[in-house]
């Protein structure tokens, strides 16, 4: 496909080549991120779970720039070279999906969430807002959606504002 207009687009995708010594070179931790997604690396093919999409940003050069963003969220940066026909990827510094992009996919009734979390219908607001909740209240809304959604949610793989815990007094 040409992009030469420089407009962003999305197509859903399936697979990228990466050049041999790719996995060799990188951190581990990506390939244990990228297996613990759905993915499957053999040999220098990555096959990406249904549901990733690929986002185009720009053309520099020889090189084409994507982000890839995969079913629960986890987003990805792809430079692919014209040259060799392989891929790079790289992790975004903050790759994890945000509440608000999670309530966004699976469309949560809100005063259910709330109610099956024990939590206050102010927290679930507030995760959507970004505004910084108590972590207990956090993990329990996870859970929550966690439960109702069948993809295990919590605060390793979920971008959440979290602020300190009142502690009561005499404690």
């Amino acid at each position: 496909m040409s992009h030469y207009d420089g407009e962003e687009y999305e197509v859903r995708m399936e697979q990228v080549k990466t050049p041999e010594y790719f996995w060799r070179e990188s951190t581990n931790q990506l390939f244990t991120l990228l297996c613990s997604l759905g993915c499957t690396i053999a040999g220098e093919k990555i096959t990406f779970p249904e549901g990733t999409v690929r986002t185009f940003k720009i053309r520099i050069t020889t090189s084409d720039h994507y982000i890839i963003t995969l079913p629960d969220g986890t987003t990805l940066k792809e430079v692919y070279s014209f040259t060799t026909e392989n891929s790079l990827l790289f992790q975004l510094e903050d790759s994890n999906p945000t509440f608000k992009y999670i309530n966004d996919r699976h469309e949560l009734h809100l005063a259910n969430l709330a109610h099956k979390a024990g939590v206050a219908p102010r927290a679930i607001y507030a995760m959507l807002e970004g505004i910084p909740i108590p972590a207990s209240e956090a993990v329990k809304v996870l859970a929550a959606v966690s439960d109702q959604t069948g993809i295990e949610y919590n605060l390793q793989n979920v971008t959440v504002k979290i602020r300190p815990e009142h502690k009561e007094e005499g404690s």
